[in-house]
């Protein structure tokens, strides 16, 4: 993100649907550092039933207020695409429904005008905002190595006519609900895309699929199971380790403010019952994402995350069109493996929001390697002059032992006067990147 928003962060909402009144409108009017600002609806009198400041006639009207500072987009999954790239071409943030895009492909497009336009893009997945998700995966560690998850989520009552029943609309069970499970399998395990995929999907009349499953297969052992359907009832997340097993019982991924929950613990000789307060996990969205595009604290889900549930996404529909056979979820662009000399506020622009709480804080010499959780900071070093590379076997030696190796960039902060022209990724990097990928392929990378 170029600069922070002053103030607190005027929202504008697209479309004024189920979620945007029951739960994203009050959930902006309680937060701290957020108003709803402006809204837009086909029909002027549901935008007007969010209670903004103002009500806009059409989207592009609310794009083109120069009052507004993000926009949560709420319409139906085939409009995502569309409108968050007008959305980012109109220089605003931009939170949008799950599922991000259609298809990886859709979200590496998001990816590409978020970073030219040096704006935020962040999926509305908001369980996993919810603190019984965040104490889950701080948890995780004491059940060992993940072995196995299962993960579902089936409700009934879709009206005819609804979007969820029509295909070109991007409706269906694996894209309404389906990511959900697929995301928490992803974060449980922990290792990035899965090698193998299997699928099995029954379709209703309309050409959706009712119930789809799938298994995701890791090459060194881990597997998850999930299941998404717009027939049945029921969700469960269970996550087992060598060492014990986590459970997120009664509605892992839509406990909500007037839901106190518990996280199952086991250990094989007992179950610890955690309990965890009803929380309203979309005002806790808002509110950090609000902070975070003001310059402050707060975490946003990764696009990196997004993609890769895309990906998974992308990976079931194919083997379930194939009855079943196996399909490798596709990988994203190339990963930049390359050391690359940048000023902060270049970081910034290239890399996005994960860099934002840092901005003004770091000081040239000081590396950071960037992976799909995020940036981390390196201890800070003292580089000889332009020679960052005498340094490369020590940072890339402390991020392994550190089991931090799921590094798709390496960046050395320079003074301004340093910097290199052009990209960071064209020819001028070449020899610098060959360096950075043998040294970190010797080291186990």
């Amino acid at each position: 993100m170029n600069d922070a928003v002053t103030g607190p962060v005027r929202w504008g909402f697209i479309g004024a649907g189920n979620i945007a009144r029951t739960a994203l409108a009050p959930a902006v009017h309680a937060a701290d550092g957020a108003v709803l600002q402006a809204a837009a609806a086909r029909d002027p009198a549901r935008a007007a039933a969010l209670r903004p400041v103002r009500v806009h006639a059409t989207y592009d009207d609310l794009l083109a207020a120069d009052d507004v500072d993000a926009v949560y987009i709420s319409l139906n999954n085939d409009a995502h695409l569309p409108w968050t790239l007008a959305a980012l071409q109109a220089g605003k943030h931009v939170l949008c429904e799950k599922p991000l895009g259609l298809t990886a492909a859709e979200v590496d497009r998001m990816v590409a005008a978020a970073q030219r336009a040096g704006r935020t893009v962040v999926e509305a997945s908001w369980y996993r905002w919810h603190p019984r998700v965040r104490l889950a995966r701080a948890r995780l560690p004491e059940i060992g190595p993940v072995a196995h998850v299962t993960a579902g989520f089936s409700f009934d009552g879709v009206p005819a006519g609804d979007y969820r029943l029509d295909p070109a609309r991007g409706g269906g069970a694996l894209y309404d609900v389906g990511c959900y499970a697929v995301s928490a399998c992803l974060w449980a395990v922990g290792r990035g895309l899965p090698d193998e995929v299997v699928a099995r999907a029954d379709k209703g009349p309309t050409g959706v699929d009712l119930d789809t499953r799938a298994v995701l297969s890791w090459a060194d052992g881990p597997d998850a199971e999930v299941r998404a359907g717009i027939s049945g009832t029921g969700q469960w997340l269970v996550i087992t380790g060598e060492r014990g097993e986590i459970e997120l019982r009664d509605a892992p991924f839509t406990a909500w403010k007037d839901n106190a929950t518990e996280l199952w613990v086991s250990d094989g000789s007992g179950t610890e019952r955690a309990p965890v307060p009803a929380t309203d996990a979309y005002r806790v969205m808002v509110e950090e994402m609000s902070s975070v595009l003001s310059g402050g604290p707060g975490w946003l889900l990764p696009l990196a995350q997004s993609r890769d549930t895309a990906a998974v996404l992308d990976a079931i529909r194919a083997s379930a069109a194939a009855n079943g056979a196996p399909v490798r979820p596709g990988p994203g662009p190339d990963p930049v493996a390359a050391l690359v000399m940048l000023t902060v506020p270049e970081l910034a622009q290239r890399l996005g929001t994960d860099v934002v709480n840092a901005r003004g804080t770091l000081r040239a010499g000081t590396f950071l390697a960037v992976s799909r959780d995020g940036v981390l900071l390196v201890p800070e070093r003292q580089l000889d002059g332009d020679q960052p590379v005498k340094h490369l076997v020590p940072v890339l030696r402390l991020l392994r032992d550190a089991k931090y190796t799921d590094i798709e960039a390496l960046a050395w902060l320079a003074t301004p006067d340093d910097s290199l022209p052009g990209s960071p990724f064209d020819a001028l990097h070449e020899n610098r990147a060959t360096e950075v990928k043998r040294r970190a392929q010797a080291l186990g990378f």
